[in-house]
């Protein structure tokens, strides 16, 4: 069982809409020069724009599993400053 993936289908069956974000580098070569061991976070600001695009108003939880949870608390500090400003 893949780290979180319980924890992921658990969320599906309470009608959950799940987003998975995978770290640059992780299962694709990387493109582009940027990369960090524990994930970019101007990526996780874009996927989180994108979700907030597609789904409007809809309550969001984020969970970061391992090293994921700095992702979180990095990127979130970011862009929530930038977004207040």
């Amino acid at each position: 069982d893949v780290p979180g993936s319980a924890l992921m289908r658990l969320a599906v069956s309470r009608g959950f809409r799940v987003v998975v974000m995978e770290r640059r580098s992780h299962a694709l070569p990387l493109k582009s020069p940027r990369w960090n061991l524990f994930g970019d976070s101007e990526d996780f600001e874009e996927v989180y724009n994108i979700v907030q695009s597609k789904l409007v108003g809809a309550p969001m939880f984020w969970i970061g599993l391992s090293s994921g949870s700095k992702l979180i608390v990095e990127g979130l500090g970011k862009f929530d400053d930038r977004r207040k400003r």
